[in-house]
């Protein structure tokens, strides 16, 4: 089975793949002759994909050769990471960091109290509520105080939603330091991904010549 040389590297592939339609008609192989055609087959689309990517190289390379020139240009200046535009704003950004991580801590201590009073004010406006039975003033009162006390709480909400600084957001990195607590942890919160990270590893190992892991059944099959 070979590919016509007159025919472009697109064209043998549909010609090939138009050939694999007929194989492929959901009738299991019975004969040695059907074996060695399908592989033979399954060798020339090969062997096509790669003429075919070739030729694709081939006809893309004026188009990547301009547009590596235009990289070539702006990279110093806006490349991820590398550029000049990137490394001054890390700069910047590690020394705005420590300010910042203090005027968050500032502004958390802030929103506790601001909420703490706020709650103890709406305590104070209920049982004032409760305690006011029989009395139309005091009533009057207890009521002014619940809706004080309800505004002290909007405000601390709000006041807790605003960030440090223009554009700052907080980030929380986080460590492992109890590998097996975290996994047991995880194991019951989360037993899907504890799954496909365990899968994951397994397949690692098999890929390099494992084959018997604890816990895990590990089957062959053959393909071409």
């Amino acid at each position: 089975m070979t590919i016509g040389h007159n025919k472009s590297p697109l064209d043998a592939i549909q010609d090939l793949y138009d050939e694999a339609m007929n194989w492929l008609d959901g009738e299991p192989l019975t004969t040695k002759k059907q074996h060695d055609t399908l592989i033979e087959l399954i060798r020339a689309l090969r062997s096509a994909r790669t003429a075919a990517d070739e030729a694709r190289k081939e006809e893309a390379k004026p188009f990547d050769e301009g547009k590596r020139a235009v990289q070539d240009k702006y990279n110093p200046f806006i490349q991820p990471k590398k550029g000049m535009v990137d490394r001054a704003i890390a700069t910047a950004k590690q020394v705005l960091e420590p300010y910042l991580l203090e005027q968050a801590r500032i502004k958390r201590e802030n929103d506790e109290r601001l909420m703490a009073d706020a709650h103890q004010s709406m305590k104070e406006a209920i049982d004032a509520m409760q305690a006011s039975s029989g009395n139309l003033e005091e009533r009057e009162e207890a009521e002014r105080r619940l809706a004080d006390a309800e505004e002290q709480e909007k405000v601390a909400k709000r006041t807790a939603k605003k960030n440090i600084a223009k554009g700052a957001t907080s980030r929380w990195d986080v460590e492992l330091h109890y590998p097996v607590d975290a996994v047991r942890h995880y194991w019951i919160y989360q037993p899907d991904a504890i799954y496909d990270v365990l899968i994951k590893l397994a397949r690692d190992d098999v890929r390099r010549g494992k084959r018997e892991i604890p816990g895990f059944e590990i089957k062959e099959r053959i393909t071409v």
